[in-house]
């Protein structure tokens, strides 16, 4: 079942980046769905790709502190809870 929701989280994506701009809310929570589908299956050169992706438009939006939750979490994931809580600091 991971495939198929990969496949679909594939898919929303190529539709997100067709209608927003590169940073955009909506983008990097597609890129955290296949974050979490990837990270579930151990995949970590993939799943590191797109939560370096999440974090890169989290930081660029002017809302980025408001969904500092989310970056915490990717960070967290990826076995980097004090890089979490200095992301969250700044």
């Amino acid at each position: 079942r991971y495939d198929e929701a990969e496949d679909k989280a594939l898919e929303a994506l190529a539709i997100d980046e067709a209608i927003y701009p590169e940073v955009h809310a909506r983008i990097a929570s597609t890129l955290h769905d296949l974050y979490s589908i990837t990270s579930m299956q151990d995949r970590v050169p993939e799943s590191e790709k797109y939560a370096v992706r999440v974090l890169r438009i989290e930081r660029a939006l002017p809302e980025a502190k408001d969904r500092a939750q989310l970056v915490r979490d990717v960070l967290r994931a990826l076995g980097t809870p004090k890089a979490a809580e200095a992301a969250i600091a700044q």
